[in-house]
Order: structure tokens, then sequence, then C-alpha cells
């Protein structure tokens, strides 16, 4: 136990040294969501839906300005649309969602780079129809993020994919015959801009 918090105090020591002494950017993000959720009812007829996202975000450049770590906080509006009778219903999840991604940027010119990131992403959620995060859905879910796109100077212009592992049924839907799992799924488009 003496060799764990050792090693986590010198670990946290040397990442500050590192972050210090690395080029350190912070911005805002905003932009759309276009998801769904993976698994849902064989027998239900279910549609994309469209939402937003917003918050902040940093950007730590590693070792060279080609590499970077850029950690975000998001507020995040998914779900999905499902038929009932002759109209679709929107059922709406809201999360606040932390992604980290480890990126590249290659420069081709004119302050213009292009930009690759892909990492973890940990989501809480916060509200949804119905009370849906009481009564059938956890609140808690962990997926892989990546991300795509260009920067112009201090401007971010990037399109993502959120790949949810967690199976995020709980009560009744762990029941249910017909779901083996439900994980979220969510396309989206970014305007960032760092300070």
């Amino acid at each position: 136990m003496k060799n764990l918090v050792k090693l986590s105090v010198v670990s946290a020591f040397l990442l500050i040294v590192f972050v210090s002494q690395a080029q350190v950017s912070y911005g805002v993000k905003a932009g759309l969501n276009v998801s769904t959720l993976s698994g849902f009812s064989k027998s239900a007829e279910t549609k994309f839906k469209s939402g937003s996202h917003v918050g902040l975000i940093g950007h730590v450049e590693l070792f060279s300005p080609s590499f970077f770590i850029q950690p975000e906080l998001l507020f995040s509006q998914e779900g999905m649309k499902e038929k009932d009778g002759k109209k679709f219903i929107n059922h709406t999840l809201n999360y606040l969602q932390l992604p980290m991604y480890l990126g590249y940027k290659m420069d081709v010119g004119s302050d213009l780079n292009v930009i690759v990131g892909v990492g973890p992403y940990l989501a809480y959620g916060l509200s949804g129809t119905n009370k849906v995060f009481k009564k059938e859905l956890n609140r808690f879910d962990a997926g892989v993020s990546a991300m795509g796109g260009i920067q112009f100077e201090k401007i971010q212009i990037t399109a993502g994919y959120d790949f949810g592992f967690s199976d995020i049924r709980k009560g009744e839907l762990k029941k249910a015959k017909d779901l083996s799992r439900i994980s979220n799924r969510n396309f989206k488009v970014s305007l960032a801009y760092l300070f």
C-alpha cells in the first residue's frame, strides 16, 4: 500500500512537471449530435435522433506540436426515436461526458493542420425522457471516441464518433428476452475555439 501511495505521488509530480513544460490551451466547443441506441428491441422501429453538445476543452501539446492530449467536458444530448403508432417519439438522454483524445496534428501549410484523435470517454446520465435513468437505464456509460478534422490557428472543425461499450440496461430491461444489450452510438460535428 505504501509503495502504491509513493508511486501515485511521484506520478502526479511528474505529470505536473510535464504539463508545466508543455504548451496548454483552453477553449469552448459546441456542435450537433446524431445518435441512437444499439441493440434496442428488434420488434421496435427506431430512428436516429438529433441533439447537441456544448462544453469546455483543453489542448496539451506532447513532446512536439504534432502530438497532443485533448480532454473535454461536454453536456451531450443523445438518445433515439422510436415509433409509437403512426409517429416517432423522442427518447432523450442528457449526459455529462468526459472524452480524452490522444491526437496527432499534421501541418499542411498556411496555419492549417489536419488533426485526428482517439481515446476513451466516460459519461454520467443527468436526465432523460420519463425519468429513464431512475427506471430503466444505468447512469454510467463508457466507451471509445474518435475524431478527425482541421485546425486553423485557434479554430477546430471536427467530426467524431462515440462507440459505447457499456450495456446501460437495468431493471425490467435487463429481463427482456428481445434485448441482448443497449449501448450508445453517437456521430457528432463540432466547432471549437482555443483561447
